[in-house]
């Protein structure tokens, strides 16, 4: 019964949870920076619902507005991220994180981009999507030193 028991506790230990299985909703975020970051049009809309919308910096973006911005582009970015806090309840999300962009051109020159963001994320036939997306820019002074980045693709 002992072996029984241990064997039970081991292998739930080691075993992806149903929820890390299905995917985390930070996941999606980390989708849609990759696709954005590659001028992925499908990849954008498979990350989002139909009706997302973007507000930054004063304006309110919806999906056909971001979408006709985004071009290909020469210039090769890596993002990183850095979760506050996330609160799953159910089949909604909202996820707080940091955001930084480093952008490197074709000459060489590199920028890096910054943000503090928020996302409200819902389960949408079995896919985690973004519904709303919140994004203050940032210089990186602004960025308290003890966060810690972490690149994702």
């Amino acid at each position: 019964m002992r072996l029984l028991l241990s064997t039970l506790t081991l292998s739930a230990l080691l075993l992806p949870s149903t929820a890390a299985a299905q995917g985390s909703p930070f996941d999606t975020v980390v989708a849609f920076f990759t696709a954005l970051s590659e001028a992925n049009h499908q990849g954008i809309r498979d990350s989002t619902t139909e009706n997302f919308l973007v507000l930054e910096h004063g304006e309110v973006w919806n999906l056909d507005k971001l979408l006709s911005v985004v071009r290909p582009k020469t210039t090769l970015r890596r993002n990183f991220f850095s979760v506050v806090s996330e609160d799953v309840r159910g089949d909604t999300a909202l996820v707080n994180y940091w955001n930084k962009a480093l952008e490197r051109s074709e000459n060489g020159e590199e920028r890096t981009r910054a943000w503090l963001e928020s996302v409200v994320i819902i389960k949408r036939r079995g896919a985690w999507r973004l519904l709303q997306m919140h994004s203050t820019r940032l210089t990186t002074e602004q960025i308290p030193e003890n966060v810690a980045f972490t690149e994702r693709r």
